[in-house]
């Protein structure tokens, strides 16, 4: 099934994953936000939200959401540098933290239940660890 989600990665270039947090707008933005950053937000975002919802939002498949985030994150670490490098990379890996931790926040709020926040908030420290 990962392999599936990460099509859009695919589309869109890829680089690394998971959860950050906040608005990043690349030094070389100038002024719209940077282009690289965009993409990888954009990427995650989807990536993230699609699997989200194709559980229907259930929170008991939260260990199957955690699942697919991080096999589509291993893939995107896999690929990480083949496509961008530098301040592209950096900008595409800070769009992306910024666009799966707006998902997760999400994901969170809707399953506030303490099991559930804990699988997420791993994920998140494991997505981290990974960059």
């Amino acid at each position: 099934m990962s392999k599936h989600l990460f099509i859009p990665v695919l589309m869109f270039g890829s680089l690394t994953a998971c959860g950050g947090r906040g608005d990043h707008v690349g030094i070389n933005s100038g002024g719209g936000g940077n282009s690289y950053y965009k993409i990888g937000k954009n990427a995650a975002e989807s990536i993230a939200m699609t699997a989200w919802d194709n559980f229907g939002h259930d929170c008991r498949r939260i260990p199957s959401f955690v699942q697919i985030v991080e096999n589509n994150m291993d893939d995107v670490v896999a690929d990480l540098g083949t496509k961008y490098q530098g301040q592209s990379a950096e900008d595409f890996g800070s769009g992306y933290l910024d666009g799966l931790s707006n998902v997760l926040d999400d994901v969170r709020a809707q399953c506030p239940e303490p099991g559930m926040v804990t699988k997420i908030d791993q994920l998140e420290q494991l997505c981290r660890s990974k960059l």
